[in-house]
């Protein structure tokens, strides 16, 4: 049956709440008065372990495990790297950081300075100078939770769009979700074709670029764009790919694995694919588009030129 619209503002009432209970617990720029959370973690870093709350908990729990699940290529310690890049993008100046500054902040993302005590929920950065950085699975991780809250709360068809994450249900009567890859380079509110066309029945699809936050740098002669996708084995942002599209069950994994897929050769990406079971689309520095069999037998219009 349609849901009243009383019945509709209670599930969006829900939703808001989680998200913005997760965008608290999630922060890694703002302290917060009420909980712990990331921004405190960080804040303690070299110090004494935290006591967390289970949302924070289990999100690092996650990210743990999700650097083995890709290989070492998304850590949740590879902040002071990621930070250098963040900075260098939103101050305006266009200067990139030095090989040195790099090198010594890699020198600060070691797997091993994030310390989990399961038994005591309690949290601690072993070097003083760690930063946590999970902008790669906070948001993915976020909308699958929010996405089992409404399941569990009875709603059974919904949609939920988390800015370049998705994930729910199709409606009664609509067997899937048709849903456009945008081009690189073209506006995300321009009339431009997409460039394939996505038939999901259900689960997540996640999309990372480069072409959302970015400027051009001069390198050795050669012209870079420096993004927000950080590659751990250059230091520098990825250029294998302008973007990479997952389609799988989870939103948490698909928003992981398009971050690590964007950084892996395409022969280790594929391996990966067909281990976690992704459907995958990559958009190569050339325009050129590449897909492993999962995603051709989602696409609408065949395999991509």
């Amino acid at each position: 049956s349609v849901p009243t619209r009383e019945e509709f503002d209670w599930y969006l009432d829900l939703a808001v709440d989680s998200f913005t209970g997760f965008h608290s617990i999630y922060d890694r720029f703002s302290e917060s008065e009420t909980i712990v959370n990331l921004y405190a973690v960080n804040r303690a870093a070299g110090g004494e372990p935290l006591a967390v709350g289970e949302p924070l908990f289990s999100l690092l729990l996650y990210a743990r495990e999700g650097e083995r699940r890709t290989l070492g290529t998304v850590s949740p310690t590879f902040g002071a790297v990621t930070e250098l890049w963040r900075r260098a993008i939103v101050s305006g100046n266009r200067l990139i950081p030095d090989e040195k500054t790099l090198r010594e902040a890699a020198g600060h993302a070691a797997p091993e300075f994030l310390v989990l005590e399961e038994d005591s929920g309690r949290v601690r950065l072993a070097d003083p100078k760690s930063l946590l950085d999970l902008g790669a699975v906070a948001k993915g991780y976020a909308t699958e939770r929010t996405a089992r809250k409404l399941a569990a709360a009875g709603l059974s068809r919904f949609a939920i769009s988390s800015g370049g994450n998705l994930c729910g249900h199709p409606p009664d009567g609509k067997p899937v979700w048709e849903i456009g890859v945008q081009s690189p380079d073209r506006a995300i509110l321009s009339q431009a074709p997409s460039l394939a066309s996505l038939r999901i029945p259900s689960g997540a699809v996640s999309t990372s670029g480069d072409y959302q936050r970015f400027f051009w740098y001069e390198q050795d002669g050669k012209r870079h764009r420096a993004h927000h996708i950080i590659d751990p084995a250059t230091l520098h942002p990825g250029e294998r790919c302008r973007s990479v599209t997952v389609v799988c069950s989870s939103a948490a994994d698909a928003d992981l694995f398009s971050t690590a897929l964007f950084l892996l050769d395409q022969k280790t990406g594929e391996m990966l694919a067909e281990r976690e079971n992704l459907a995958v689309l990559w958009v190569l520095p050339d325009g050129g588009m590449q897909a492993n069999d999962a995603m051709l037998r989602l696409m609408e219009s065949g395999p991509p030129a």
